[in-house]
C-alpha cells in the first residue's frame, strides 16, 4: 500500500510517500524564518507547488494532520492567527496531493487520533523502528530542526497503512454514540 503523510506548519511543511516501510519520496519546504503571517503561507505554497515537483505513481491514501484546539487552553490573537495559517498550509498540501494522486482517499486526523498519547520522542523512536534501514538513514540525515516534521509525515503515512485510521474512526463513532445516549438519558 502506498500512502502519503503530510505535517503542515507555517514554515516547515513535510510530505512523505511511503510504500510499506520504505520512504520513497519526501519534501520539506525551505521557507525563510523572517517571513511571517500570510507571507510565510505564500512561501510554503510556492515551495511546494513550484519546487517540489510531481511525484509519480498511484497512492491509496493521503493523511494530513489537522490542528487540534483544546477548548480549555487560552489562545491569544496570535495563537488563532497562527492556527489559521497552519490550516491554510494544510489546505495547500491537500490540493497538491489531490492534484498529484487522483482518486486517493484522504484522512485529516488530529495528532491524538493518529499517534495517541505518546511523547514526541517516544513516537519518533517508534517510527524509526518501523521503517527500513535506507529510510532510517535518510531520516537521520535530515537537519535536526526539520527532522521532527518529516518523522511525523512518515508516521502518518505508516498509520494509514496499518488500518489505524479505520479503527480510530470506529472508536470515535462508538464514543459519539455513547455520549449521545448519555445526553438523552439525562434529559
Amino acid at each position: 500500500m502506498r500512502t502519503v503523510g503530510v505535517d503542515p506548519d507555517t514554515h516547515t511543511l513535510a510530505v512523505a510517500i511511503m510504500d510499506g516501510p520504505t520512504l520513497e519520496w519526501c519534501w520539506l519546504t525551505s521557507v525563510n524564518k523572517k517571513l511571517v503571517g500570510d507571507d510565510a503561507v505564500v512561501a510554503v505554497a510556492d515551495d511546494l507547488l513550484i519546487r517540489a515537483g510531481q511525484p509519480r505513481g498511484k497512492v491509496d491514501r493521503i493523511v494530513i494532520e489537522q490542528m487540534c484546539v483544546y477548548p480549555d487552553t487560552p489562545l491569544g490573537t496570535r495563537g488563532i492567527n497562527g492556527l489559521m495559517r497552519v490550516a491554510a498550509t494544510a489546505g495547500i498540501a491537500l490540493s497538491w496531493c489531490k492534484l498529484n494522486f487522483h482518486g486517493a482517499k484522504y484522512d485529516m486526523p488530529t495528532a491524538p487520533e493518529w499517534k495517541g498519547q505518546k511523547s514526541k520522542a517516544a513516537h519518533h523512536r517508534q517510527i524509526l523502528r518501523q521503517v527500513d534501514e535506507e529510510s532510517r538513514k535518510t531520516l537521520r540525515a535530515t537537519p535536526a530542526g526539520k527532522r521532527g516534521h518529516l518523522l511525523d509525515a512518515v508516521g502518518m503515512a505508516l498509520w494509514a497503512q496499518g488500518g489505524a485510521g479505520a479503527r480510530n474512526r470506529i472508536r470515535k463513532n462508538v464514543m459519539a454514540d455513547a455520549r449521545d445516549a448519555a445526553r438523552k438519558a439525562r434529559g
